[in-house]
Order: structure tokens, then C-alpha cells, then sequence
């Protein structure tokens, strides 16, 4: 670790920002060791030992009870009420991404106006 001796009695405009720029490459050097680290330490989480196939499984009833839920317009997407789970960890994002039972279908409602401007132009209901 580096310790810097900056006074405020710097004169030169120069040295000023090379002092700044100093301090902004430690604290970019710290801040990706800090998430190096978090990461280290997550991996030993029992979340992060549960095997792909149980936190596919696990991701697939998740979404599935979302979509069971019935549907409002006026509120977030299906896909907006499971998907927050995919960010618990870079892990469990990585085994979401790679599991293509869960986007196999991909919810994509249109917005109320297109909507019932489908509606409309269809004659008949819409459904969802």
C-alpha cells in the first residue's frame, strides 16, 4: 500500500493534479481489490455451493410461480418479478444465463396504448 504526503501548501497547478491523479489510481486499485475480495468470501456462502442444476431448478419454479400469478398491466413485467434473483451473485447469474429452460419464452407485453390499439384493429380481445 502506498501512503502519500500531500499538503494543502502544494504551490504548483501541476503537482496539484498529479498528487490527484495519484490518489485516484489508489483508490481505483483498492476499490477492485475490495470487490476481488467480496467475491473471494462469497464463494464460500453455502448459496454458492448448491449445485447448477438445483439453482436452475430453483430459478424455474421462481419464474414459473411468477407467471402463475396472473398478469397486470399497470405493474412490472413477469420477466421484471423473477429476473432480481439472477442478481444475487455472479455465480447465480452466470448459471441463469447459461440455463435456456428459462428463456425459452421471454415475456414481451406491449404497452397499453399499442395494446389496445391491437385490440382494436383485431376486432376481438386480445389475449395474453
Amino acid at each position: 500500500m502506498h501512503q502519500f504526503a500531500f499538503t494543502s501548501f502544494t504551490h504548483s497547478l501541476e503537482d496539484k493534479e498529479i498528487a490527484i491523479q495519484r490518489l485516484d489510481d489508489e483508490i481505483q486499485s483498492l476499490t477492485a481489490r475490495l470487490c476481488f475480495l467480496k467475491s473471494e468470501r462469497n464463494t464460500f456462502a453455502i448459496t454458492s455451493t448448491l449445485p447448477d442444476e438445483i439453482l436452475t431448478k430453483i430459478f424455474a419454479t421462481i419464474q414459473a410461480a411468477c407467471r402463475n400469478r396472473g398478469f397486470d398491466w399497470n405493474s412490472s413485467s413477469t420477466l421484471q418479478a423473477w429476473l432480481p434473483i439472477t442478481h444475487v451473485s455472479r455465480h447465480w447469474r452466470k448459471v441463469a444465463l447459461q440455463s435456456s429452460q428459462l428463456w425459452c419464452q421471454i415475456d414481451a407485453l406491449p404497452e397499453p396504448a399499442i395494446r389496445e390499439f391491437l385490440v382494436r384493429s383485431a376486432g376481438r380481445r386480445l389475449s395474453v
